[in-house]
């Protein structure tokens, strides 16, 4: 049994959701707008798939601060799993820089390491990687689709 997968359209274009068996999110893509191939695949529905609808859509509308949604952690080492769970708990609105959350993990002096596993982030918005700035609060980087753009928009969105 494969993957459930939803297209979700959302203000910052196309998301692609991909749902595993055990009903938790694996990824959460931005799609770019000239992404034919996830634009012409099509999307499975399924009842795992409409809280994270429901979810994503009051987020974008302003109504949703904090995702209470079933995430996919397999595959991450015990360091990325430790970084990733510390950047829930980064509130809506606010930023850390990757020092910060690297003293979070329990790991002060990793800023480069976690910055690696914040790259690596497959579910960005629902991990909100676009939280986490440069020491001097500069926006240094967003491995999701539209890079530093995606992430002002969605830092200026959170504190709008």
């Amino acid at each position: 049994m494969g993957y459930q997968t939803a297209d979700l359209t959302s203000p910052l274009g196309l998301l692609r959701v991909e749902i595993e068996p055990a009903g938790k999110i694996h990824t959460l893509t931005i799609c770019a707008s000239s992404d034919v191939s996830l634009l012409q695949s099509g999307a499975t529905t399924g009842t795992s798939l409409q809280p994270v609808r429901q979810q994503l859509e009051r987020y974008f509308e302003g109504g949703l601060q904090t995702f209470d949604l079933p995430i996919d952690f397999s595959g991450y080492s015990p360091f990325a799993l430790k970084v990733l769970q510390r950047l829930l708990t980064v509130p809506y609105g606010t930023t850390v820089s990757y020092g910060r959350l690297a003293v979070m993990a329990g790991h002060p002096g990793a800023a480069r390491a976690v910055g690696r596993v914040v790259g690596a982030n497959r579910t960005p918005i629902l991990i909100p990687c676009h939280r986490v700035v440069g020491s001097n609060g500069d926006l240094v980087g967003y491995s999701a689709t539209g890079g530093v753009v995606t992430k002002r928009w969605l830092l200026d969105f959170e504190n709008s």
